[in-house]
């Protein structure tokens, strides 16, 4: 059997007012603390716009549940660039390997279409030598079609 869902507790919970927040991946910090990488979107644009919206943001806390507090955008839509990933960043997930950090993300870019955007979706990578950054972004992606 299997125990029912319980709320989660507030101080747990990271919420922005005004965003949609999306698939947080936490890492500790070197000099203490954790970061908290997530994707997230404008509430006022629809849950669907996580498709051509949705950016990498980081927030740090004192545990690995937080409670977190935002620091930066990490990766945001570039509107008039040529790049593969250039209108959307989301489903981040951030690992330690080798003294480096990789960020990993799909990406895409389209021409507002919803499926325009999801027909060029691919996986991206992007590395730093600080989970503060800068973050470098490969031009191309890891996984393509």
């Amino acid at each position: 059997s299997v125990a029912p869902l319980r709320p989660v507790d507030a101080g747990h919970r990271f919420a922005l007012p005004g965003w949609h927040v999306w698939c947080g991946s936490v890492q500790a910090l070197p000099d203490g603390g954790y970061a908290l990488f997530y994707s997230r979107w404008p509430v006022e644009r629809g849950f669907d716009a996580w498709v051509d919206r949705s950016e990498i943001a980081r927030a740090e806390g004192p545990t690995p549940w937080g409670p977190f507090t935002h620091v930066e955008t990490v990766f945001t839509r570039e509107e008039n660039s040529p790049a593969w990933d250039a209108h959307n960043f989301h489903n981040v997930t951030v690992r330690a390997y080798a003294g480096r950090y990789y960020l990993y993300y799909t990406g895409n870019y389209g021409d507002g279409d919803w499926w325009d955007h999801r027909n060029h979706q691919r996986i991206g990578v992007a590395s730093a030598d600080s989970l503060r950054g800068p973050w470098k972004r490969l031009p191309r992606p890891i996984i393509d079609v």
